[in-house]
């Protein structure tokens, strides 16, 4: 399946290519329950659009994990401490676990 570019950024569209090759396995299988091509195509745009919305789903939950980490990367690295901060913690004669 290919998610094909389209004026509007915020949708996808399926490919009518895909849908036509689903529609015809579908149709040309031995033990199908779909009596002719019209029942075989509708089906075949249920499994395309499922799939695009599964694959949309998927992209948005890595995107969120990439920033996610991105985010939690920049507040790890931000920890810079002064001297006088590390030898005051150092000082305070208490075991830090460290």
């Amino acid at each position: 399946m290919k998610i094909l570019n389209s004026k509007s950024k915020s949708t996808a569209k399926v490919s009518k290519s895909s849908v036509m090759k689903r529609a015809w396995a579908i149709f040309n299988q031995k033990l199908s329950n779909f009596k002719n091509f019209s029942e075989c195509l509708s089906r075949a745009w249920k499994v395309e659009k499922e799939n695009l919305k599964y694959r949309i789903e998927k992209a948005v939950k890595v995107t969120r994990a990439i920033m996610y980490t991105n985010v939690n990367m920049n507040n790890a690295m931000s920890f810079n401490p002064s001297p006088e901060t590390m030898q005051s913690y150092y000082n305070s004669n208490a075991y830090k676990g460290d």
